[in-house]
Formats: C-alpha cells, structure tokens, sequence
C-alpha cells in the first residue's frame, strides 16, 4: 500500500476555483437524511457544514419537528418532513449528493428502506455519503442483497469511526492493517473514510490510500463527525472525482479546526462551520 500524506499544498490543487460567471447550480444539489425527533443536532450540523463549506443547494429530509430550529439557525437549507414520502421520493430523484445516517435509530431504518427503492431511479445522483448507524443498515443490505444495483459512477462513501469499524467487520479487521483495509473496501465497492487520530481515506481498485496530517485533540467532541459529513458532501459537489472530493473534505475540516485551535482548547463543530469559508479561501489562496 501506498500512503500518500493530505497536506495543504496537495489539497489546494484539487480544489476548483469559482468561474466568474458560475452559479448555484454549478456546485452541486444535496439531499441530506437524517435527524429524528430526539437528535435533530446531527441533521443541522450536517447542513450547516455543507452550507458553509460551499455546497450550492442543500435540502434536508428530517423529523418535522426539526423545521423551526433548522430555519432558525440555516435559512440556506431547504426542509421536507421526512414521513412526507411523495416530497422525499422527488427530493432523491433530483438530488446530484446524498448523504445519510446521521441523527438516526434503529427506528429510522424505513426511510434507509426508501432511499434504497429510489436510488435507482435518481438519474442525477453521483454519490451517496453513508454515516453512522446507516452504516450497519447499508453492510446488512449487502450482505443480503437487497442493495440495489447503481450506475458504477456513482461513489460510495462510508465514514465510520472505529467503533462503527469494529461492527461493519464483525472485528476482524485491524485498522491499522491497511493491505487488510484495502481489501474490505474492494469487497463493499466503497470508499471508506476511517476516522481514527490521522484519518485514512480508502477507495476501491487501488493501492494508493491518503492519511490526513491535519487535526488536533480539540475536535474530540460530540458532533465533530457531523460536520465532516457536510463538508463531504460541498467537496463532492466541486471535485468530480469522489476519492480527491472525500480526501479534501477531511483535510478541509480539519484545516479549519487547527485554525481555531490556535486561539481555543476546544472547536465546537458549529463554530467550526462558520470558519470554513475563511479557511476554504486561506487554503486555494496562491495555490
């Protein structure tokens, strides 16, 4: 295996500059899944990394009792009432990034369910991010069959700690193993991003994985991977390879995080959504 080191110079070079006479369009259309009544924090965090980061258009699919507290804090996104399975059927078929999982329970498999019908039929969707318990809901669906089949240009990309680690290999595989890794990743057709001190970023067919050189113990804070999730989901929207987008999402969030702790001992992950435009611009400044 060969490990190729995220740093800012390699990062800034993947990220695009915004053409002039670009528009909203231009930076991709994501649906975001998640947020049941008792964890609609997720949902929101999800959104407002993706908002802040530079997604274009950023809708969220989530319990309706999170509408007032998401319009509160993100006018920017969008909001469907996720039991609302007309408005979320259409929300998938037209969504180009869709990402999953987090703020969700055992009890919101059904609309895992949903988006597993739907999937197929959704002819702009180029990637689906996979967080959280949605992990376990998407080995569970290989294992059995029922993942649908998709266009091969369309990213899968996991992001599980070690914990959720742990569960999709039933244990059997050492993170540190990356040959081993390298060979669950090729088995699920998934990208994986393996976050652990130094995040490792896996994609299928490849011997080559990224580990990222950013960070700091100050995001060792509930909500942190929330925020990676959103951040994700922008780069997916201005990189066109799913492998370069996942790789600088995690660096990106974690550039930002560095910058606040400078100043702080701890990066609250909202406020670490409000300093990504100003480290986004810092990090493609004189590239």
């Amino acid at each position: 295996m060969n490990e190729i080191l995220l740093t800012r110079e390699r990062v800034a070079q993947w990220i695009p500059e915004r053409n002039e006479t670009s528009y909203k369009g231009d930076y991709g259309r994501a649906l975001i899944i998640g947020g049941n009544q008792a964890m609609g924090g997720a949902v929101q965090m999800n959104a407002q990394a993706a908002v802040y980061a530079g997604c274009g258009l950023v809708s969220v699919a989530s319990a309706g009792e999170n509408r007032p507290a998401l319009h509160a804090a993100l006018p920017e996104a969008m909001f469907i009432d996720w039991t609302d399975t007309t408005a979320l059927e259409a929300a998938i078929k037209r969504s180009e990034i869709i990402a999953i999982g987090s703020g969700m329970a055992a009890g919101d498999r059904r609309y895992f369910e949903e988006l597993m019908t739907v999937m197929p039929k959704a002819d702009q969707l180029r990637a689906i991010v996979i967080d959280a318990g949605a992990i376990q809901w998407f080995k569970q669906a290989k294992e059995t069959g029922n993942w649908p089949r998709l266009d091969s240009d369309i990213a899968v990309i996991l992001t599980p700690h070690l914990g959720e680690w742990r569960q999709l290999t039933d244990g059997q595989v050492d993170a540190s193993d990356t040959s081993s890794v390298q060979q669950v990743v090729d088995q699920l057709q998934a990208i994986i991003v393996l976050k652990q001190t130094q995040t490792c970023i896996y994609a299928p067919s490849t011997s080559d994985y990224f580990r990222n050189t950013a960070g700091n113990p100050g995001q060792a804070i509930g909500g942190m991977g929330d925020t990676l999730v959103g951040v994700i989901v922008a780069m997916l929207g201005a990189i066109a390879a799913p492998d370069l987008a996942a790789a600088a999402g995690v660096f990106l969030h974690s550039y930002a995080a560095d910058r606040i702790y400078e100043q702080q001992a701890v990066v609250v992950p909202t406020q670490l959504a409000h300093e990504l435009p100003r480290a986004l611009k810092q990090l493609t400044m004189n590239k």
